[in-house]
């Protein structure tokens, strides 16, 4: 199979180190490869390799490979279905009316939007019993099980025997594998990890393959379902497979290493098949069947075929609500922007939800092709190869997910679809490519670990003990897990043991025995009695960890010289002259002097207030200054050099000019934007900055260097008692505010909503307080709502990256109405049950299987019915930050 080069060249593509052409859709009953071998291997050691993408998700089995034709003698490789749990790794060899090996994962396999690779090690020589039977999953190995049934040493087997061997379903044609496979090795006589297959790519964190060089014996094989030859082994062995029911149009672009959107079968209540390409929705089920890919720039094609029941209505667009899969696609609930179809005289399009007639209409088979265009915020349709209608103007941003299902609630529908991974029936436009993983754009942070990541320890009452995060963080967010100690929040902008609590409302608290310092690799703690809330011997903990300016932060200042009872430096236009500034230690700022007004008024640094007009001398260290004041290109620069004395700018040819230049250990710097300044540490490319600000007792507006509009604004006072103020514009694009050590419901707020250079908030004159401030990332973080529906099969909410942390708050009135917060770290496989701690509350961190949400590949699903998480029809707000973005994402 082949496609156009512009189609799978987006400008976002990342060469892999090994690439994998092709893989095979296993689509129904009866669809498998067969090998009888004609001699027996080697009956205790082997290891199968395969790389699979989930298909449906339906509650039955699905099986990876089978060998032998009876129940009484029978060994099976599956997803497992109907057992506990439900959609877990399973391998089982029934023999003699027993079971001789039934090892089953707790981990569960329901991550239908990217790709897994497996690994089964099984030699039944180790003398160890757990060795005997091992299974990796993305290049780790599985530790925990539901089922553990391991063979007795030198067992063996009916697998490498004269018997036949299935891939892709149960001997007896039951429940076939109904999923993608690709890369898939069997090795007959050795037991092998993951190593031999794939390696973890270091620019980007993903599992990937690699090419296996190793020996097959006897009857091993290596399957590349290479079109027209796709039960063929490629190990030169010469294993071949028969092939059933699988056609060549069976094989797909789809691969590990091209990773492209399909229908999600994470859906409510619809049927998909062909590899989650088709799907069937109910007889007035008004059912929004949505992709898996969502994308926030770029040109991108796909194509829809209508099967029947157009007269029912059908429909195809894009939206920007994840989590709603129910109501037609113009419900305002979920707004939507598409075309749809309900009779042979009618065509509309979606703008939101409102319908606009504009013809034609859609056949049964016809060929409807979506261009979407986000570089013009347009999404255009073509019938049949023919433009079909006008564009359609779209929202200028947001995560936009291609939406396919019923036109209204009148009855059901089929359709396929097709985002390249097949041969396109007509010619994208120009700039258009597949919606799939090497056409994302490469994205701003392909290590979301370097910026935000969790981390667990063990107390040992140590003092200063380092605890290593693998990053510069800045804040530091702590919790004790196994006991009911308070959520203790450090920042390197108000310094080491400076500690404020989310769960109450307490000032900030000053202890020298807690966060006792932050480092390019974490930070270091020492344990109190009195709380052991830090590093308690008996005690495990978590942190989350975010990073902000860092340790080397780089700002430039515009100065001016203003009248202002004689002439003074003025910084950014600042309201007010010759202000004290705050400069970090290691960080370099660079004062800009080529405003017209500098003339003849070099700005330099002494330790003497007023410098040489003070009788003092100029400071030096770490300083370059360049060019004419005055004239363009003039500046004096300096990188503030560790334990620097407290520094005086001043100008060398005038006296009083000038003022404070403060060096200090703690991270930060001034800010000029607001009405009032503070003290910010920005981290521009996570959407993440921390200031320190003084009240005033009126409005202010203080600056976040974000550069784009905050999402949400925590403020804290530090010097008094007061709550936790949770400010953020999600539920209505008003301002609303939350209060994080308590729970009570959203409200109206009563500042204006942030711009992208300042947020308002009013606190007490001389107050001290401190802000955190948060825009979401593409790839990195995510901020907004999702609703509730009340169903254990919850909605499934697309962050656009593997989630590492999910916060989350129900935002209208009821009992139900706590903090909850959660992490991969604490939570490493989905296995029906999330470990999880309330922000608003000092619970230790539990296991609940009634708050259970899975982690995924793109993000994450509700698994529960709480009140909490999932009340029907209840809006909940949400914050998270990525573990991996999707492009180099492997499921989960």
């Amino acid at each position: 199979m082949t496609i156009s080069k512009n189609i799978l060249a987006g400008s976002g593509a990342v060469a892999e180190p090994y690439e994998i052409n092709q893989s095979l859709i296993f689509s129904q009953t009866n669809d498998y490869l067969k090998r009888i071998p004609s001699s027996a291997g080697n009956r205790r050691t082997f290891t199968l390799s395969y790389w699979v993408k989930i298909g449906t998700i339906d509650g039955t089995s699905r099986v990876i490979l089978t060998a032998g034709t009876s129940n009484s003698d029978v060994f099976h490789h599956n997803f497992e279905s109907g057992g506990t749990p439900d959609d877990a790794l399973r391998v089982v060899y029934y023999a003699s009316g027993a079971f001789q090996i039934n090892v089953t994962t707790n981990r569960v396999f329901r991550d239908p939007s990217a790709w897994y690779h497996i690994v089964l090690a099984i030699d039944t020589t180790q003398g160890t019993a757990a060795n005997r039977v091992k299974m990796y999953v993305n290049g780790v190995q599985e530790t925990s099980f539901a089922t553990s049934v391991y063979p007795s040493q030198n067992l063996e087997l009916n697998v490498n025997t004269a018997t036949a061997h299935w891939i892709g379903q149960y001997h007896s044609a039951d429940f076939p594998l109904r999923s993608y496979l690709a890369e898939t090795h069997f090795i007959d006589g050795t037991a092998l990890t993951p190593s031999s297959f794939g390696e973890t790519n270091s620019a980007t964190g993903q599992w990937i393959p690699k090419e296996y060089g190793g020996s097959y014996g006897t009857n091993g094989f290596y399957l590349k379902f290479v079109s027209g030859a796709i039960g063929t082994d490629s190990s030169g062995q010469g294993n071949n497979h028969s092939v059933s029911n699988i056609s060549n149009a069976y094989i797909l672009l789809d691969t590990p290493t091209n990773n492209f959107c399909t229908l999600s079968s994470l859906n409510v209540g619809a049927t998909f098949y062909e590899g989650n390409l088709k799907a069937t929705t109910a007889a007035s089920d008004g059912r929004r069947i949505l992709a898996t890919i969502g994308v926030e720039s770029g040109k991108w094609y796909w194509e829809f075929k209508p099967l029947g029941n157009v007269a029912n209505g059908i429909a195809l667009g894009v939206t920007l609500t994840s989590d709603v899969t129910t109501g037609n696609l113009a419900a305002s609930a979920a707004p939507a922007w598409g075309w749809y179809s309900q009779n042979t005289n009618d065509g509309y399009s979606v703008t939101s939800s409102t319908y606009s007639q504009i013809g034609p209409y859609m056949n049964a088979n016809d060929v409807i092709g979506a261009a979407l265009d986000l570089d013009n915020s347009t999404i255009t349709f073509y019938k049949n190869g023919s433009a079909a209608n006008v564009a359609i103007t779209i929202p200028s941003s947001g995560l936009f997910i291609p939406v396919f299902g019923d036109g209204t609630n009148s009855g059901g529908s089929s359709f396929e679809v097709n985002f390249g991974q097949k041969t396109f029936a007509h010619t994208p436009p120009s700039g258009h490519v597949a919606l799939s993983t090497a056409n994302l754009p490469n994205p701003a942070i392909a290590l979301p670990e370097k910026h935000f990541n969790t981390a667990l320890y063990a107390g040992n009452n140590a003092a200063n003990r380092a605890i290593t995060t693998g990053m510069e963080p800045d804040l530091v967010w702590l919790k004790t897990r196994n006991a009911t100690n308070w959520h203790n929040l450090f920042d390197s902008v108000r310094g080491a043991g400076a500690v404020m609590y989310s769960n109450a409302n307490t000032a900030e608290t000053t202890r020298s025995d807690s966060l006792t310092g932050f480092s390019s690799t974490g930070f270091t703690v020492s344990q109190n009695a009195a709380y052991n809330d830090l590093n308690a011997s008996d005690h495990t903990y978590v942190s989350w960890n975010w990073k902000a300016g860092g340790s080397a932060p780089t700002k430039t200042y515009a100065v001016k010289v203003v009248s202002d009872s004689g002439n003074k430096y003025r910084f950014d236009d600042f309201a007010a002259s010759a202000q004290t500034v705050d400069m970090q230690e290691g960080g370099t700022y660079t004062f800009d002097q080529s405003d017209s007004s500098n003339s003849n008024h070099p700005l330099r640094f002494s330790v003497t207030s007023n410098g040489s007009h003070g009788g003092g001398s100029e400071y030096t260290t770490g300083v370059v200054t360049t060019g004419s004041p005055g004239s363009s290109g003039a500046k004096t620069v300096i990188t503030v050099a560790a334990s620097a004395p407290t520094l005086y700018y001043y100008c060398t040819n005038h006296s009083g000019m000038g003022g404070q230049a403060n060096t200090n250990s703690t991270r930060g710097s001034t800010n000029f934007t607001g009405s009032s300044k503070g003290i910010v540490s920005a981290n521009v490319a996570a959407g993440f900055s921390i200031v320190s600000f003084t009240g005033t007792g009126a409005w202010q507006t203080l600056g976040h260097e974000l550069g784009v509009i905050p999402e949400v604004v925590i403020t804290k006072a530090r010097s008094v008692q007061q709550d936790w103020y949770w400010v953020h514009t999600e539920v209505d694009g008003t301002l609303d505010y939350m209060v994080l050590n308590t729970a009570v419901p959203n409200a109206n707020g009563s500042a204006t909503v942030p711009t992208s250079s300042v947020f308002q908030t009013q606190y007490a004159a001389n107050q001290t307080n401190i802000a955190y401030c948060f825009a979401s990332k593409p790839g990195f973080s995510k901020i907004g709502v999702y609703k509730g529906n009340g169903n254990a099969d919850g909605p499934f909410v697309n962050c656009g990256f593997k989630p590492a942390y999910i916060l989350i708050k129900r935002t209208t009135a009821g009992t139900d109405i706590d903090w909850y917060q959660s992490d991969s770290a604490s939570n490493p496989t989905n296995d029906g049950s999330t470990l999880m701690t309330w922000p608003n509350h000092n619970y230790t961190q539990q296991t609940h299987t009634g708050y259970a949400i899975d982690y995924l590949s793109n993000g994450f699903k509700l698994r529960n019915a709480s009140g909490y998480l999932n009340a029907s029809n209840a809006p909940a707000f949400y914050m998270a930050f990525a573990e991996s973005p999707f492009k180099y994402a492997n499921a989960r």
